[in-house]
């Protein structure tokens, strides 16, 4: 626990009600590889950082659970935090609600310098020629190209700050499937005027 430091813990002390807490993590393959992968940054960490800070210490338990296990303990209340990866929250969010507490840092490099992001990174593009869309409120009742909706994270909370839906608001999300130059189909379309 060197790392982390240890000034971090000194200067405030919480009192906690509860004790124990359970973080579910998305595990898509063998169970005990994935705790080994993420039990020291998920609850190690966890238990350090923040855990000393209460009184008394509160405890963070790691559960490697598949998405289906999630959904049903999220809803069954019990597993307290979960750890996602964008497309799985972005699909529970729609079916059970969930509220986000902390995204991860996405850095963009642009000529050399690197830009860190405090959104989930994606672009909205539209023709510069387009005067009826100037803002993403504009994508209201369009037809809008993108990629597969499993991978529409930034494009669901960019739409949600808007105040629309991605998945209500526009006429219609035409989904472009990954590899063999999606992404060069979408700016075709968009040019076009299909999308």
């Amino acid at each position: 626990h060197e790392s982390w430091g240890s000034s971090t813990c000194e200067s405030i002390q919480l009192r906690s009600i509860r004790t124990n807490f359970t973080v579910a993590g998305e595990c898509t393959g063998n169970s005990s590889l994935w705790l080994s992968l993420y039990r020291h940054v998920l609850e190690e960490h966890l238990n350090f950082v923040v855990g000393l800070k209460f009184s008394p210490p509160i405890n963070f338990t790691l559960k490697a659970l598949n998405t289906s296990e999630i959904a049903e303990q999220v809803l069954a209340r019990t597993v307290d935090f979960v750890f996602l990866n964008p497309t799985t929250y972005v699909c529970l969010d729609t079916e059970i609600g969930l509220t986000p507490l902390a995204t991860l840092v996405y850095n963009v490099s642009i000529l050399g310098q690197r830009y860190p992001l405090n959104r989930w990174g994606g672009a909205v593009i539209a023709r510069a020629d387009n005067a009826a869309v100037q803002s993403v409120g504009d994508l209201r009742g369009k037809i809008i190209a993108g990629p597969p909706f499993a991978d529409m994270l930034p494009y669901h909370s960019l739409f949600e700050e808007s105040g629309l839906l991605l998945i209500n608001d526009p006429a219609q999300v035409v989904a472009v499937p990954p590899g063999g130059g999606g992404a060069a189909r979408i700016v075709r379309d968009v040019l076009s005027g299909a999308a």
